[in-house]
C-alpha cells in the first residue's frame, strides 16, 4: 500500500453521516466507508500486512493507525471478523465461551459469540486475543462487531424470504467459500471451507446440499462472491442441482458506488444488517 493509498482524514469532510465497515482476516483488513447522502460516495482500501509483522493483531492496529480517516467519528461502525474457527451454535446455550474453547482450543484467541445471526441459532467465533479490547478502545462500545458469517446469516436470512423454503447461499472467495443455508426463517447451517480450485468449492456445495436432504422442488442455490470463481463453480453445480441463481447485488451498495463490486461480500452486506 503506498503513501498516496492511505486514508487521511483530509478525504472526507465531515465523517458524521457516513458508515464505515471494515473486515479483519489473518491475510488484509479491507476498509470501506460510503455516505447515502451522496450517490458514488465510496471509498474502498484493501490493506495487506506488513511482512515480518509479529502477530495478527498488531497487523491489525498498524493498518488502522496508518489510516487515520477510520478513527474519525462515523454515523454507525461495523466490524466483521473473519475468524480462524467458528461454529454454529444453539440459540441461548448457556456458558457458549466456554463450550466454544474446550470444543476448538487453540492459543492467543479470545471467544465471543454472535447471538443475531437467526432466531434459533448463533455463531460462535474466536478472534487474536486483545481484539475486542482493541476495537472497543478504538471505535466505540457502539460499534457492531460480528463474525462474517453472521453478517451473511442475518442478511441471506432476512433479505431471501420469498421464494423456495429451502435457500443455500454459497459465498466463494479466492481461497475457499461460506455456505449459510436456510429453511424458512431458520438458519440451518453456517460454515466456511478453504479450498483453492473450482472442483473443490462445487464439490463443498453439493456436499452441504445433500447433507441438508435439499431437493430441486423446494430449494435453491444462490451464489455470491468472487466473480471469477463464480463464473467457474456455477456451470458446474449446475450439473447436479435445479435452481442455481446468481445473487442479486444489493441496490443500495451499488448506488455506493461500482468499487463494492470489488469488496468481499460479506463486507458489502455488513452495513445493510442494521
Amino acid at each position: 500500500m503506498s503513501a498516496t493509498d492511505f486514508l487521511t482524514k483530509d478525504l472526507v469532510t465531515d465523517t458524521s453521516m457516513w458508515t464505515l465497515a471494515m473486515r479483519l482476516s489473518s491475510g488484509a483488513v479491507d476498509i470501506a466507508m460510503f455516505t447515502d447522502m451522496e450517490d458514488n460516495s465510496l471509498i474502498y482500501r484493501r490493506c495487506l500486512p506488513a511482512a515480518g509483522t509479529p502477530s495478527v493483531l498488531r497487523a491489525i492496529e498498524d493498518i488502522v493507525y496508518e489510516n487515520p480517516l477510520v478513527l474519525s467519528g462515523f454515523r454507525r461502525t461495523f466490524i466483521s471478523i473473519v475468524p480462524e474457527a467458528s461454529m454454529m451454535l444453539p440459540a441461548g446455550l448457556p456458558c457458549a465461551t466456554d463450550v466454544l474453547a474446550a470444543t476448538l482450543p487453540g492459543d492467543g484467541r479470545e471467544w465471543a459469540v454472535d447471538s443475531a445471526a437467526a432466531r434459533n441459532a448463533a455463531i460462535g467465533y474466536c478472534m487474536p486475543s486483545g481484539c475486542s479490547g482493541f476495537i472497543a478502545r478504538t471505535f466505540g462500545s457502539d460499534t457492531v462487531v460480528r463474525p462474517h458469517l453472521g453478517f451473511l446469516a442475518s442478511y441471506f436470512i432476512t433479505r431471501t424470504q420469498r421464494g423456495r423454503h429451502c435457500r443455500m447461499l454459497a459465498n466463494l472467495r479466492s481461497d475457499g467459500l461460506d455456505i449459510i443455508a436456510a429453511d424458512g426463517g431458520e438458519l440451518v447451517k453456517a460454515v466456511s471451507f478453504k479450498c483453492q480450485s473450482v472442483m473443490d468449492a462445487a464439490y463443498y456445495i453439493l456436499a452441504c446440499r445433500s447433507e441438508l436432504n435439499f431437493d430441486d422442488n423446494d430449494s435453491e442455490i444462490i451464489i455470491a462472491g468472487d466473480a471469477a470463481v463464480r463464473a467457474g463453480v456455477m456451470p458446474v453445480v449446475r450439473r447436479f442441482a435445479a435452481n442455481v441463481i446468481p445473487a442479486i447485488f444489493p441496490p443500495r451498495m451499488f448506488r455506493a458506488g461500482r468499487k463494492a463490486m470489488d469488496m468481499p461480500f460479506d463486507l458489502t452486506v455488513a452495513p445493510l444488517c442494521e
